[in-house]
């Protein structure tokens, strides 16, 4: 009677130890990351571009009729420059830029809903105008 239950507690902690070897491993790979863009993360570009074109590591999805995935832009004004028209297609969104006159930092905001239903959100930032900082006529405080 001792070693039945003395195997079955084995057997017990055996199975204990696969499910967390294998539920950690599902869970870190359950959001989508964002794996490049145009312009790219960072960059300094000096002309201006028609669309901003992010690609994520995993497919994303559309909820019914509701807005869930969509990327905003802002000049160094701090002005939306980006349109209300985002495409997905698999793994990348693309959305169109209004033109813009103002040099300096562009801010990219996102959020997107993966495959698997869950959203993720981030932002980068990149500059127009080479060399820039400041927008024109703003001064740092």
């Amino acid at each position: 009677m001792r070693s039945s239950t003395a195997g079955r507690s084995q057997v017990f902690t055996a199975l204990l130890a696969l499910i967390l070897v294998f539920i950690p491993a599902n869970l870190a790979s359950a959001h989508t990351k964002l794996i490049s863009s145009s312009p790219a993360v960072a960059s300094e570009i000096d002309n201006w571009p028609n669309q901003i074109i992010l690609e994520f590591d995993d497919d994303l999805i559309s909820l019914d009729t509701e807005k869930s995935n969509f990327i905003v832009a802002n000049n160094a004004l701090g002005d939306q420059i980006s349109e209300p028209d985002e495409v997905i297609n698999g793994n990348s969104i693309s959305v169109t830029l209004s033109p813009n006159e103002v040099k300096g930092p562009v801010l990219i905001y996102y959020r997107v809903i993966s495959a698997d239903g869950h959203p993720v959100e981030g932002e980068y930032k990149f500059t127009y105008g080479v060399g820039e900082v400041t927008a024109e006529g703003v001064t740092e405080v």
